[in-house]
């Protein structure tokens, strides 16, 4: 009978040392990607529980910082196509920016078209906030930005890359005191409580990073380990210069000595340790420990000198 292991017994005895290989390298595919998920799914959930907290309290300090300036409810306007828009009900004619974290900032427009010195100078995410309009600009690298904006007059989303400058016709387009006022005479204009939008925000980055997390552990496994095969059998040939392993038993070893590195790279981002990531602690360890591995079950490859399978 083929030896197996446990979901635990194979954890904490890949963590403990090399003896339960023997027995891991014969377990089926679908044992191995079982077990890989359920750590994924452990690790995940630890990493993606720390994240939201930490984005749930930027997400309260932004509803205190914005109910204290735009107030407690906005207006929001009738659909145009599949799009509705809001104005602050607290003065929805002056214009007013906030800081965002991470060098970001949101400006809303109101009745006016003036252009803040400051949409050229932040380092972060920019938001315009017109009664009409949103622009949306994102750094992602060398001075560029991933922008949107949604107009809501033509019921249409443009996507570019540019600067946060390019957000200027947000303002450029506002509409003006005249037209303010039409928007807010509608008959159907209706009030919503702004911290509808922050428990739908608190509730979107509780569940987003754990599922994230969850998914990119077990792919990021499969990618090293699999990048790591191809590259040894290409460089090898089809059976590689394995004595006794073959190529699948050491994949799947691969894949096992990867538990001990993804529960140690755990920690960096829970802790958020400095300098080291997450991916970089998995890969030095997953390949140091799955050497350390492949060159004890070369050595030594009769399963009966190791008496683990029970």
């Amino acid at each position: 009978m083929t030896p197996r292991a446990g979901f635990f017994k194979a954890f904490f005895g890949s963590c403990c040392g090399r003896d339960i290989f023997y027995t891991l390298r014969h377990h089926s595919w679908v044992r191995c990607l079982t077990h890989l998920f359920l750590l994924s799914l452990i690790t995940g959930c630890i990493i993606g529980n720390v994240q939201s907290r930490r984005f749930t309290s930027l997400i309260d300090a932004s509803q205190t910082a914005f109910t204290a300036l735009f107030g407690q409810s906005v207006w929001v306007t009738p659909p145009t196509g599949s799009w509705n828009w809001v104005c602050p009900v607290k003065d929805p004619h002056t214009p007013r920016e906030m800081t965002l974290p991470g060098g970001g900032r949101l400006y809303y427009t109101g009745s006016s078209r003036a252009i803040p010195k400051s949409l050229k100078e932040i380092s972060g995410a920019a938001v315009v906030w017109s009664p009409s309009e949103l622009g949306i600009s994102v750094p992602v690298a060398n001075g560029e930005y991933n922008c949107v904006i949604i107009d809501r007059s033509a019921a249409r989303i443009d996507r570019f890359s540019g600067s946060s400058s390019a957000l200027e016709r947000v303002f450029q387009r506002a509409p003006d005191k005249a037209a303010l006022e039409k928007i807010l005479s509608r008959d159907k204009l209706r009030k919503e409580e702004a911290a509808l939008l922050f428990m739908a925000l608190n509730f979107l980055f509780s569940i987003s990073p754990v599922i994230g997390t969850v998914f990119w552990n077990f792919f990021l496994t499969l990618l090293y380990t699999g990048i790591f095969i191809g590259m040894y059998r290409l460089l090898n040939g089809p059976s590689g210069r394995l004595r006794f392993l073959t190529l699948k038993e050491m994949w799947k070893c691969g894949i096992y000595a990867a538990f001990p590195a993804m529960a140690v790279a755990t920690f960096f981002p829970v802790l958020d340790l400095p300098l080291v990531s997450y991916e970089t602690v998995f890969m030095i360890g997953l390949l140091l420990y799955w050497l350390s591995v492949i060159a004890r079950l070369e050595r030594t490859p009769d399963d009966n000198e190791v008496n683990n399978a029970n």
